[in-house]
């Protein structure tokens, strides 16, 4: 039964997210002239056309992520982490970084408001195997509007 909720899950995120994914990939303009363009195209040849595991708050773990990534999510992200926590040494937030040997290609999404702490949350999760990292601006819960991070930076 999990196997056919799983399955099913990938295949809807594959079928609603790939027309999205290819046409916002496109329209990545470089963040200064000293962007690799060959880890940018490597990029963005790894996620076009792939079904992607989106990050899931409390659901997205790594035991999920590798049994996804079993029955064919190709990229994967970890749950939202965040960059304060994480610096400050934070242990949740650390496993949260953790990449399973099987996922193909791994995202890591970062909640912070503050440039520094992305920066330094996103050079963390780099060393620890990221492939690329997603800044979260869309996250409507409580937890994360009240310190100004996700939904709350779009205002």
């Amino acid at each position: 039964m999990i196997r056919k909720i799983i399955l099913l899950y990938l295949i809807i995120l594959q079928c609603d997210h790939r027309h999205v994914c290819t046409n916002a990939l496109s329209s990545i303009p470089p963040l200064s002239a000293n962007v690799d363009i060959d880890n940018k195209a490597r990029l963005q040849k790894a996620l076009t056309g792939k079904m992607i595991l989106a990050p899931l708050t409390k659901g997205g773990n790594l035991p999920f992520r590798r049994l996804c990534a079993d029955f064919g999510a190709k990229v994967s992200m970890s749950e939202m982490i965040y960059a304060r926590s994480l610096l400050k040494g934070d242990p949740v937030e650390k496993a949260r970084l953790r990449r399973c040997p099987n996922e193909e290609t791994y995202g890591v999404q970062i909640a912070t408001n503050q440039i520094d702490e992305g920066v330094a949350a996103m050079k963390m999760a780099h060393r620890n195997g990221a492939d690329f990292v997603d800044l979260n601006c869309g996250c409507p819960i409580y937890e994360a509007t009240r310190r100004g991070l996700g939904s709350s930076l779009l205002r």
